[in-house]
């Protein structure tokens, strides 16, 4: 439907093309070096637009890091929401992203430089505005009587946190799942005489969740609750992800409900159905057209919790990322020896020695965490029994409880241990790669500790034993990246918030000498960066997971102690002050790091070391 003047005062969300519309120029004709020209005006408005409550969200064809680089070069990435940036046909997407933002066709504006993607996407919206870049003068003259005074972004701040929730969503296998994990509740209030002007605006714009289509005046609605046969009250919500105030309003008369609206901020969550069954199902009329039903065969929602007010919820957010996880083999564990937590709560799990002296280097392994969570220990402790350099407690871990915030990984075992198969799908990973536990011609060495078996016992009828149940197995960058995925994916079905930091391995070759006891590890470093590039690909544009690169801190073999995968006490130390940035930024109880002077004291010493006596052996 072509945009007509006279609807402006429908708009509630504007759609922007970018290339020719947003900016002068094509993004995709610039390659890497971006030479699009930012149009001042635009930005102002999109902004203007915000502080006015109108949502603005994008539908190009474009490649999505290129334009959101080139947004956030323009200070303007923040203002949108919803984006939709790739090269399918935009008619669909905009479908989608209006009813993802639960927003109604007739509200949304959609500009576009191109009218073919105009009539498109008129196609798929019937009621949805269009119109051409030249609208946008108009839209700059009349941006003061749009919607309402929203300086603070309340309304855009309302829209980011459903478009955080729409992605953790896609995590679940269930809308319900999804549901349950999202700590929803409810909170009744029935002294609404200060809440009047938010229900009256409450009952003027919902259209969509509005069962009974009833608009009334302020004094009418004060008149209303000073009616003694009305049974009137407000609702308010709140889940994980923030409170949402009072997004709900209720009249019964005579067990019939004369009002019951709700905000399309609750749409998808079952509220009114909630509100309806703590009612007792009154008599209820519905207006159509509604996005949304109730019913007494429906019940109450077991996964709506009611209070008596959100001050535990608020104070709750407040502190939400206090619980953090360290799991991980040796970077992790000096990186944290630098992190103080304060009125934070740390748990951390670094490989370990068993009561029988062995070490398990394999505990943090990807497939090792994969292991405890899809085999029954019965047959990780039948193994145990059987070669007794394996650990019976490289299951135990509490990395899948659902507990933590923030959880911190490191593929370094990933890409240094060889792996094992039985045949039957389960896959060991343990030892040297080049020196596979299958092959007798290495057996001598590991019995007598010549080679590094990161103090683990061996036997001769054990190494047979094994080297008749286990062969070899390729392990490849690609595998490691879809294990950390499904593991990541394991912990957010539990717990939607947590957020995830893996640490980057060194792709700086380290200069090893010749009787260095590490020489196996030459050339590591291609691993390394396969591993890097691969995990990149995986978790980029995944808000959830953040990627700690310790390249940016090793840039010479002075930044390293012994071997690739040990680094100065300096660079761990850097890498503890990124990551707890990261945590601080999240918000929620702080953590800090030593003091600065410690670490210099310690870093001096282990240069000594480096040079005086590992040089000498």
């Amino acid at each position: 439907m072509k945009f007509q003047k006279e609807d402006i005062c429908k708009v509630k969300l504007i759609i922007w093309d970018l290339d020719e519309t947003f900016w002068k120029g094509t993004l995709s004709d610039n390659g890497k070096d971006s030479t699009v020209i930012p149009i001042e005006e635009h930005i102002q408005l999109v902004k203007l637009l915000s502080y006015r409550g109108i949502i603005n969200t994008i539908c190009s064809k474009n490649d999505a890091q290129c334009a959101e680089t080139e947004l956030k070069r323009q200070k303007i990435a923040d203002f949108f929401v919803f984006n939709s940036i790739n090269w399918a046909p935009k008619g669909g997407r905009i479908k989608q992203l209006i009813a993802d933002m639960a927003l109604r066709e007739a509200n949304a504006l959609f500009i576009d430089d191109n009218p073919s993607n105009l009539a498109e996407a008129e196609f798929m919206c019937p009621t949805l505005m269009v119109a051409t870049p030249d609208i946008i003068p108009f839209l700059l003259s009349c941006v003061d009587s749009l919607g309402k005074d929203d300086t603070g972004l309340t309304r855009l701040n309302q829209y980011k946190i459903l478009e955080k929730k729409r992605k953790d969503a896609n995590i679940f296998s269930s809308n319900e799942e999804f549901l349950k994990n999202s700590g929803i509740k409810i909170c009744f209030l029935t002294n609404l005489q200060k809440e009047t002007d938010r229900i009256v605006e409450l009952i003027t714009r919902s259209n969509q969740l509005n069962f009974t289509k009833k608009r009334i005046t302020k004094q009418e609605l004060t008149d209303l609750l000073s009616d003694k046969e009305v049974n009137a009250g407000a609702v308010m919500v709140a889940d994980n992800y923030g409170v949402y105030g009072l997004v709900g309003f209720y009249a019964v008369r005579n067990s019939i409900l004369e009002h019951f609206l709700f905000s399309c901020r609750t749409m998808g969550m079952g509220i009114e159905q909630y509100v309806y069954a703590y009612l007792g199902y009154p008599t209820l009329t519905v207006v159509p057209p509604v996005s949304g039903s109730v019913s007494k065969d429906k019940g109450m929602p077991d996964y709506i919790r009611q209070v008596d007010s959100f001050e535990e919820t608020q104070k709750k957010n407040t502190n939400s990322y206090e619980k953090i996880l360290l799991k991980g083999p040796c970077d992790l564990q000096v990186m944290a020896s630098y992190i103080e937590k304060s009125g934070c709560e740390i748990t951390s799990e670094f490989n370990f020695f068993d009561q029988d002296g062995n070490q398990a280097d394999f505990y943090n392994h990807s497939l090792n965490l994969l292991n405890s969570l899809m085999f029954p220990e019965q047959k990780w402790k039948a193994l145990c029994d059987q070669y007794p350099f394996l650990s019976p407690k490289a299951y135990d871990t509490t990395l899948f409880s659902g507990k933590y915030d923030v959880i911190c990984l490191s593929p370094l075992m990933d890409a240094t241990l060889a792996v094992y198969t039985d045949g039957n799908g389960f896959r060991l990973p343990f030892g040297l790669h080049d020196k596979p536990l299958t092959s007798s011609c290495y057996w001598e060495e590991y019995i007598h500790k010549s080679v590094m078996t990161a103090r683990c016992h061996f036997d001769l009828k054990s190494l047979e034993n094994f080297s008749r149940q286990f062969k070899t197995s390729s392990f490849s960058a690609k595998e490691i990246a879809e294990n950390y995925a499904y593991i990541i994916d394991a912990v957010l079905r539990k717990n939607a918030k947590t957020r995830f930091v893996l640490l980057l391995l060194s792709e700086l070759p380290f200069h090893y000498a010749n009787h260095s006891p590490y020489l196996f590890l030459s050339g590591k470093e291609q691993i390394h960066r396969e591993i890097n590039h691969t995990l990149r690909n995986t978790f980029q544009g995944k808000d959830y997971v953040y990627l700690l690169d310790v390249n940016q801190y090793i840039k010479s073999q002075a930044d390293y102690f012994d071997n690739i995968n040990h680094y100065s006490k300096l660079v761990y130390y850097k890498m503890a002050k990124e990551f707890i940035a990261y945590v601080n930024s999240l918000g929620g109880a702080k953590i800090s790091s030593t003091n600065y002077l410690q670490v210099i004291w310690g870093h001096l010493k282990r240069t000594i070391y480096k040079r005086f006596f590992l040089r000498l052996r």
